[in-house]
């Protein structure tokens, strides 16, 4: 992703949150996770405080609800199945909810929107995160995924690339200036999915094939109906699974909803729904039957339903679905006024922006602001902007002794701290770029990403070098950070402190 992407982003997150100084923003994902990053930026590039938790601290339920009380976060980004995994309590200090990654329930909504603003965002790591929002009012019966933020723009296109009418589906397509350039040492992958865009004049201007499916409401909102690739077929009916969870979310009882293709035996799919209520008791089998009959046709209706007191979550606060499983339409020829609210209305999101700037540059801006404000809290300890902007200049010095520059990979092996903030923006102000590698990720998978990314350094923390020495030996390690420069598997020389 270039530094364009997350300045843009910034430039949205200040416009649409209204974040500043006095602000709280949690840190709730993973740094392996592209959510890290959103609430990063929206803090240090606004003067707001970054509020980190140790893994304990954030697991959905009473931890983490103590987490967003005892640090009085003003600004929160989950998951909706971590969201609905929380017990109701006021929460004054929370003024705003962001939910992203899966589809939003009604109900969800209903719960947390009272007395605060709430949003629901869309958006890939292509497209550097986020792509559209909905601000959303308890009243909502389908939440939408709302409209494109500022530069960038929404295509909703059948198999030949052609615009949808409102209300039909089609796949989801994103065009300007948050795309990312594609897939690291994947260029069959990257051709395949960012490709041309018919629409722009603007010479190599691309479109990014989400392989999600949506379609337009007549007020220019986009309704988020599911993938493309949960797309199955059930005694020869092709069936989206999304669209059936999307009417499961909209019966009152129901505060969450995922529908899997199962087999029941060899040959012989079956459609089971695992709903979460909104209260005891669950509706019953025959309600939710009679409900889905009334807006789906027969064959799209599930055969059986599981009530769970919640969905169970990955450790980024997404649906488990490897977890659950161990328990045709004619396009129409649209008129000249309806091409041109989708592609032109609906799309003019443009806004000005220092384009050329890079993100530790609107950093260090806030350094000038409020130097004595406090950046980053984690735990016990604490830094201002001022005292976090000097340890990642000396940091990027050092990196930069290591022939780190721009196009230069860094790996980021790093436990959720504040030394993991400083060492981001360390590796951006010496040029680099970062990979994200979790110290809790298989060794395989480690492994692999690092022979993938092929990153000349590795920076990392001295308790976790034992782990690390049983993938590659390092050349050379520094205490506090310790930095490998990947030259060959050699013994690793002393190590100094920085």
């Amino acid at each position: 992703m270039p530094h364009q992407g997350l300045y843009n982003l910034a430039h949205a997150q200040t416009r649409i949150f209204d974040v500043g100084a006095g602000d709280r923003v949690l840190q709730f994902s993973s740094l392996s996770f592209d959510a890290s990053i959103f609430e990063i930026v929206m803090a240090l590039a606004t003067g707001a405080t970054l509020c980190l938790g140790a893994i304990d601290s954030l697991l959905p339920g009473p931890p983490l609800i103590r987490m967003l009380r005892d640090q009085r976060i003003t600004i929160a980004t989950l998951p909706p199945s971590a969201l609905a995994a929380l017990p109701v309590e006021k929460l004054p200090a929370l003024r705003t909810i962001s939910v992203a990654g899966e589809a939003c329930s009604a109900a969800l909504v209903a719960q947390w929107a009272a007395r605060r603003r709430f949003f629901n965002l869309y958006g890939p790591t292509e497209a550097t995160i986020w792509a559209t929002s909905a601000e959303l009012h308890d009243n909502i019966q389908t939440p939408p995924i709302g409209r494109p933020i500022a530069n960038t723009q929404i295509y909703l296109l059948d198999s030949h690339l052609q615009p949808v009418t409102i209300g039909v589906s089609g796949e989801l397509h994103i065009a300007g200036e948050s795309l990312a350039r594609g897939y690291l040492n994947r260029p069959e992958l990257t051709a395949e999915k960012f490709i041309p865009n018919p629409f722009s004049i603007e010479p190599g201007a691309r479109l990014y094939k989400t392989g999600d499916l949506a379609r337009y409401r007549s007020d220019g909102n986009i309704e988020f109906l599911g993938r493309l690739d949960q797309q199955v077929k059930i005694r020869g009916f092709r069936i989206e699974l999304g669209e059936i969870e999307a009417v499961l979310r909209q019966h009152p009882a129901v505060r969450e909803a995922v529908v899997l293709a199962r087999e029941a035996a060899p040959g012989e799919k079956r459609l089971v729904a695992y709903l979460v209520p909104c209260q005891k008791p669950a509706p019953r089998v025959n309600e939710l039957h009679h409900f889905l009959k009334a807006k789906l046709p027969d064959y799209m209706v599930p055969s059986i339903f599981v009530v769970l007191d919640a969905l169970p979550l990955t450790r980024n606060g997404k649906v488990d679905y490897q977890a659950l499983t161990t328990l045709g339409r004619t396009r129409p020829e649209l008129t000249r006024t309806e091409w041109q609210q989708p592609l032109a209305e609906w799309n003019d999101t443009k806004a000005n922006y220092p384009e050329y700037k890079c993100i530790h540059e609107l950093f260090e801006t806030q350094v000038e602001r409020t130097p004595d404000a406090v950046a980053v809290v984690f735990e016990d300890k604490h830094l201002t902007y001022r005292e976090l902007n000097q340890r990642a200049n000396q940091l990027g010095h050092h990196l930069q002794a290591l022939g780190v520059g721009p196009e230069v990979l860094v790996g980021l092996c790093l436990k959720r701290s504040v030394e993991m903030v400083v060492g981001l923006l360390g590796i951006l102000k010496a040029g680099g770029a970062y990979v994200s590698l979790d110290p809790d990720y298989p060794k395989e998978r480690l492994e692999f990403m690092l022979e993938d990314t092929r990153a000349p350094v590795l920076l990392t923390q001295k308790k976790l070098l034992g782990r690390l020495a049983e993938i590659q030996n390092p050349k050379s390690a520094i205490e506090l950070w310790c930095v490998w420069t990947q030259t060959g598997r050699r013994s690793p020389t002393k190590a100094r402190q920085i």
